[in-house]
């Protein structure tokens, strides 16, 4: 964290974990995603104020938008050259 700072965490009982423990940890995490509960996901930030959780849940339906497009309609080559995708 910040200032050198650490954080607990529930995975390793009670042990304060460092910022580059808890960056390693979490990049060593497969997290699958799946649409119905980007959706639900969406649902809940959805019930609150904070602004956070408001644009946490604008970016996760654009980008289901976005996946939806690109899986219904498939680009051609030179598309994907114009867009740089």
């Amino acid at each position: 964290m910040p200032g050198g700072k650490s954080m607990e965490c529930a995975c390793r009982g009670a042990k304060e974990m460092t910022e580059p423990e808890i960056n390693a940890y979490n990049a060593s995490v497969k997290i699958e995603t799946y649409p119905e509960m980007n959706k639900r996901i969406v649902e809940i930030l959805r019930l609150g104020y904070e602004p956070m959780d408001l644009y946490a849940a604008a970016r996760i339906e654009e980008l289901e938008q976005r996946c939806a497009e690109l899986s219904n309609d498939p680009l051609t080559l030179n598309q994907v050259k114009r867009h740089d995708l």
